[in-house]
This record gives C-alpha cells, sequence and structure tokens, in this order.
C-alpha cells in the first residue's frame, strides 16, 4: 500500500476513533437528560445544564412521555403546578410543559408539538400572564421551532449539538464537576416536568425574603419586556387565539388561568401606570375564551411577605400549595381549606363586574398589606426620582457587518478575542450600561445564541461568548471557523471582512425617551 494511503487510511481511522470516543463520552454523561442511557451518582446522577437548555430537553422529553394532561404556560406554571397533585386529584398522569420566560408562540409551538407525539392527550390546563402579552417580549435564545413535530431526535441537528461539538464537551464536563462536589443534589427538572423544589429554595438559600422579593420587582418595574414599556400585543393574543382554536378542533378539554403573582407584582402594574392596560388584556381573554382568574387581591396573593411565606416564592413564583388550590377549584375538587375569595371564573359576560370588584379591593382601606404596598411604592420612586416618568426602553437589533470598527483585543490557545467600540452601537449611549450588560444579545442569523459573560471574567478557552466592557463589546472566536491559525494577527480589514460574511446579530437596549 503506498505511503500516502497507508496515511490517509490512519488519519480516517484516528479522526472516527476520536469521534465515536466524544460521541460515546457525551451519550453516557448525557448532561441534559435526553439520551437516559444510565445516570450514576457522582457522575452525572444530576443534571444542573438543563435550565439554560430546557426547550431542547423538553422537546425530547415529549417524545417518550404519554400523559392525559398537559400544563402549558411559563416559569409560573413551571415551577407552580404540581403533576402528582394534579394525578392525586383527577387520577390522571400531567406532564408539566412550562417553559421560563416563554411567550404564547413558544407555548403554540410546544402544543404543537405534544399532540404530534402524543395524539391521546385528553386535557390542556394553561396559566397565562400579563407579561407574556407585551409586545417588548420575544422568543428565548433557545427556542429552534426545527427541532420541534418530530418524534426522534436520531438524524437531527440536536443530536449532534449534543453529542458531537466542543459545548456537549463542556456540557458533560461541568456535570460531572458539578456531581463530584457531593452533597444534597438535585436535576433541574423532575421526571414530570415540574421544576425541581430544591433548586428553587438553592436559588434562594442565605436571602432574607424582602430581598429576593425586592428584586423581582426592580426587575419588573425596569425590564421594558415586563412592566418598564408595557404595550398589549394584538399578535401575542393570536397566538393564544390559535392555542385555543387547536384544543377545540382536537376535542380537547382546556381550562386556562391566570397565574396567581404576589400582589406586590399588581401593585408594580399599578404604579408603572398600566392599569388599565391591564384590564383591557383580560377583557380580550375573556372575548377569546372564559378563563378562571387568580390574579387580584385576594387570601392568596395579599400573604404578607415574611422569611416563612406558606405560598410564595417571590413576587412572582407561586408554591405547589397553591397550584394545588387551583387545580382544585377549576376542577371543583377537594376545595376543604381554599379562601372563598380566592378564584373568579371569568366570562364576557361578568368581565366587567369582575373588573369593578377587583378595584374595590384594590382601594378599601387597609386590606391591602401595607408593607408589601410600600415597598412596591419605594421601589418605584427609587426608579423615577431623577425623572417625571420612567424612561421607556425599547430592543434594536443590529447586524455586526457596516459601520464597526473591528480590532484584536488578545489571543489564547485556538481562540481569538476581537472587539468593537460601543460607540459604534446606534444610540446604545441613551440607556444605562448596568442594563446593556444584563440584557444584551448577540446570536447568529440561524437564531444560535452567543453566550453573554455578566459580571465576570472569561472562561478559558471558550469561544462563542461576548463580554460588555465600559466601553467595549469583546468577541471570542474559534481560528477553525475563523481560518486565522495559531500565530495570526488579523487586521481591522480581516475581522471585518469575517464579520461581514458571518451571520452575527447584537441585540441591545435604547431609550426611547
Amino acid at each position: 500500500m503506498p505511503s500516502y494511503r497507508r496515511f490517509t487510511y490512519f488519519f480516517l481511522l484516528f479522526s472516527i476513533s476520536i469521534m465515536a470516543f466524544i460521541m460515546l463520552f457525551n451519550l453516557i454523561i448525557d448532561p441534559l437528560g435526553i439520551w437516559k442511557i444510565f445516570n450514576v451518582k457522582g457522575v452525572n446522577e444530576y443534571k444542573p445544564q438543563q435550565y439554560s437548555h430546557q426547550r431542547l430537553y423538553k422537546a425530547v422529553d415529549l417524545m417518550k412521555q404519554k400523559s392525559d394532561t398537559i400544563f402549558l404556560g411559563n416559569s409560573k406554571v413551571q415551577n407552580g403546578l404540581d403533576p402528582e397533585g394534579y394525578q392525586a386529584l383527577t387520577g390522571e398522569k400531567a406532564y408539566n410543559l412550562g417553559l421560563g420566560g416563554s411567550t404564547m408562540e413558544e407555548q403554540l409551538r410546544y402544543l404543537e408539538h405534544a399532540l404530534y407525539n402524543d395524539p391521546s392527550i385528553k386535557n390542556v390546563v394553561m396559566g397565562i400572564d400579563f407579561r407574556s402579552f407585551n409586545s417588548n417580549r420575544t422568543n428565548v435564545g433557545d427556542f429552534d421551532p426545527n427541532r420541534l413535530s418530530k418524534s426522534s431526535i436520531f438524524f437531527t441537528k440536536d443530536a449532534i449539538l449534543t453529542t458531537l461539538t466542543f459545548d456537549a464537551i463542556r456540557l458533560s464536563y461541568s456535570t460531572i464537576i458539578a456531581n463530584k462536589q457531593g452533597g444534597d443534589q438535585h436535576s433541574f427538572f423532575e421526571h414530570n416536568g415540574k421544576r425541581s423544589e430544591f433548586t428553587i429554595q438553592q436559588e434562594n438559600q442565605g436571602r432574607k425574603a424582602i430581598d429576593v422579593f425586592g428584586g423581582y420587582i426592580h426587575a419588573s418595574l425596569k425590564d421594558p419586556s415586563i412592566y418598564g414599556q408595557y404595550q398589549l400585543s394584538q399578535k401575542h393574543l393570536m397566538y393564544f387565539q390559535a392555542i385555543v382554536d387547536i384544543c377545540k378542533e382536537s376535542n380537547l378539554q382546556l381550562k386556562v388561568f391566570i397565574s396567581p403573582s404576589h400582589v406586590t407584582l399588581l401593585e408594580s402594574i399599578r404604579n408603572a401606570g398600566h392599569w388599565n392596560l391591564f384590564e383591557q388584556w383580560k377583557r380580550e381573554i375573556a372575548e377569546i375564551t372564559p378563563y378562571w382568574d387568580f390574579y387580584y387581591y385576594n387570601s392568596i396573593t395579599n400573604e404578607p411577605i415574611n422569611d416563612n411565606m406558606k405560598y410564595y416564592w417571590d413576587s412572582t413564583h407561586y408554591k405547589k400549595e397553591v397550584g394545588n388550590m387551583v387545580l382544585s377549584k377549576m376542577y371543583d375538587l377537594g376545595k376543604n381549606g381554599i379562601p372563598s375569595n380566592f378564584g373568579v371564573y371569568v366570562t364576557k359576560e361578568n368581565i366587567e363586574n369582575h373588573l369593578q370588584t377587583t378595584r374595590r379591593l384594590r382601594d378599601f382601606p387597609n386590606y391591602l398589606d401595607p408593607d408589601s404596598a410600600a415597598l412596591v411604592k419605594n421601589i418605584y420612586n427609587e426608579l423615577t426620582k431623577s425623572s417625571t416618568r420612567s424612561p421607556v426602553y425599547s430592543m434594536k437589533e443590529m447586524a455586526l457587518r457596516e459601520n464597526i470598527n473591528w480590532s484584536l483585543d488578545s489571543s489564547a490557545a485556538g481562540i481569538k478575542y476581537v472587539k468593537f467600540p460601543l460607540a459604534d452601537l446606534p444610540n446604545f449611549s441613551d440607556a444605562p450600561l448596568s442594563l446593556q450588560k444584563e440584557k444584551a444579545v448577540m446570536k447568529t442569523i440561524q437564531g444560535t445564541p452567543i453566550t453573554h459573560i455578566v459580571n465576570t471574567s472569561w472562561r478559558a478557552g471558550q469561544a462563542n461568548e461576548f463580554y460588555i466592557t465600559e466601553k467595549e463589546v469583546i468577541i471570542s472566536v474559534e481560528n477553525s471557523v475563523t481560518g486565522w491559525g495559531e500565530g495570526v494577527v488579523p487586521s481591522a480589514s480581516e475581522i471585518k471582512a469575517y464579520f461581514a460574511k458571518a451571520p452575527y446579530s447584537f441585540t441591545y437596549i435604547i431609550q426611547l425617551n
């Protein structure tokens, strides 16, 4: 055999062996819990990476689930509706399809995916939320409609992403490290799709309730996608209408409810000046379908803030005890001990009476917990003390091609760090840098998100990350992708040429007033 053929043969054999080893390693460690080959305590039993890849995890998990009922909604449903409590109440099996921060479009596509994989589903329980209908609310970065309405992950892009990429190796490695730490550990999700309560407790561990609530209220009043700038979206209402229509066409029993967040968020809506929009949203929902409303001033939502709260994890997320009361009320089962003022069935015929009653409760002296009301008012005043009205923000997306002054920041093994001035982004300086550092997003045109490193240092050897300094945006790119070898110092024009053809975009916040 000629030497060049022998070399080619051994090179191919070596490459295939390396790929097979990488694939086997990632399949065994299974950092997202989607392959389920086996779990070993202290090695890969605990899956901490599920949170940042929850849309992929649940898309695959749905391919294997058989349930009578699907719970649909955002993180409130994910944290608060318990399939085990539902089964004890109704005798039927449920799967929690709640997705953190999800839009109506995402929830529609995941319902279609669930029905594609399990046509025997009979019921849909859907928890909706005022913030999900904000026009500034966009699909989360890891949402990919191309992975949905499939019955297997084999021979798909996700199969490659989870077995044969450097990111998969990184996830597997971090999973092993997390499991080696020992102690009491839990995966992010339970087997039925509900978020593990252990992970919620860990998130708030060592913090006082007043600080936890204050953080959520501050974010809600400031974030343009929550209440910082609210515009009721007809597009999101259209997607909700589509969900209702699919349930009717598929003969599914649909029960819709408004999630019972804490009264401090109702006060946030009022202080932000969105109460009329909040009422209009409830009217719009009633025109589409009857629903159960638990989100108003009542004995549960008005729980005083303390360090041993019975009903709430924070101002947004309720505990499963509240979720069980919601289910009991809607199904008219096991209602002993549930306050009579918790839950109103709303139709387009009684919506105005319900809104009027809510206004009376809101304005009734001494009904609202005074500490809760004062907390919201103080945070709102703090945010607006330098202005007669709160700043209005919007998201602006820019392709990183033209009008960017690129330069090389530094190099590492296999990586180049390139940068450009913040001043190259139109109107960037109009919004606070602290908000930019928190909310900026970078992605490829296919929708693949680039990891945003916030208030921390670079992770050694990691490509596809970006970081915002006081004056610049710095991006790590891989030599094997850019074609810049070790020791090569790309010029400004070469960097610009790469980004002119590479499909990167940068989304940042601008101030409108």
